[in-house]
């Protein structure tokens, strides 16, 4: 199973997600979303992300946009390999900084 990240790779948010692929160190193949040929708001990519924004991601099926809510998947779901980028819930203080920082 390969990550598919569809994105620009100018674009800030796109760039997040694949950090954090490269964290967790995780393959992924790069779909590229041309902006400059409105590749965006073709019908093939509405279908798969309604408001014509990047990044999307799909795994093994499942597919999510929007970079936080991207990273923050990844790095529940794949929290046994690469770096803990989450800190427990236990952990409070840590968490409750982690959750201010991501929003």
């Amino acid at each position: 199973m390969t990550l598919k990240i569809y994105g620009y790779p100018g674009a800030i948010s796109t760039q997040r997600v694949i950090n954090i692929c490269h964290e967790l160190e995780l393959n992924y193949a790069f779909i590229l979303v041309d902006f400059k040929t409105s590749a965006q708001k073709s019908p093939e990519y509405l279908a798969l992300q309604p408001f014509g924004k990047v990044p999307l991601l799909e795994d093994d099926g499942f597919v999510v946009h929007e970079s936080r809510a991207i990273c923050k998947y990844l790095a529940v779901k794949y929290s046994v390999q690469g770096k803990k980028l989450i800190p427990g819930q236990k952990e409070i203080q840590s968490y409750a900084l982690f959750e201010q920082v991501s929003l």
